[in-house]
């Protein structure tokens, strides 16, 4: 009974690992898996990646909704050391305020609002979400590596109807907690 519970076991395994197999444009089988230079991440349902420039920031939209979020993923080398990321996120935060004065002359933004937290990766990940008159107009996820940061920046659209806005938000919010809990550095 034994060797056929192994059988078994060998061959559920064998079944799981092809289907997880990469195709000729590096990303896998695995629904959604995003494969770049600098690591991995899950992109869910109908988003689809828009033609930017490789290697830059990668956009990704529904495309359902004509007038709809974005949320683009961009990686950037960084003099600070994964231990420091509490440096990192000073120095972030008072660009932000520096930015909210200015902003906030334009109508653009007015608050900013800093959290911390572990990704399910045990990457530390600080989320700025930025405010217009207590409403959230952008998320920013930044994911502190070693000399080297990944942005997961959530655009609100601006135009469009509130009826849509609603469900468009948790839609686009759903979407950039998936990339940021899926992220995986390329070592």
């Amino acid at each position: 009974m034994k060797k056929g519970k192994n059988t078994l076991i060998l061959i559920i395994s064998l079944i799981l690992l092809s289907s997880c197999s990469k195709t000729e444009d590096g990303v896998g089988d695995l629904e959604g898996l995003r494969e770049k230079e600098f690591g991995q991440y899950i992109v869910e349902g109908d988003w689809t990646e828009k033609e930017t420039q490789p290697g830059e920031v990668y956009v990704y939209t529904d495309p359902i909704m004509e007038l709809t979020n974005e949320v683009s993923v961009s990686y950037v080398e960084m003099p600070y050391k994964k231990s420091d990321h509490k440096v990192f996120r000073d120095d972030k935060l008072l660009y932000y305020q520096t930015s909210i004065k200015r902003d906030l002359w334009d109508g653009i933004k007015d608050e900013v609002i800093v959290e911390e937290y572990i990704s399910e990766t045990q990457d530390t990940v600080y989320l700025f979400t930025f405010m217009l008159q207590g409403k959230i107009v952008e998320r920013n996820y930044y994911i502190v590596g070693e000399k080297r940061v990944l942005s997961v920046l959530e655009s609100l659209a601006p135009q469009v109807d509130e009826a849509w806005k609603e469900e468009m938000n948790e839609t686009s919010e759903k979407m950039a907690k998936k990339i940021v809990e899926s992220f995986q550095w390329n070592e």
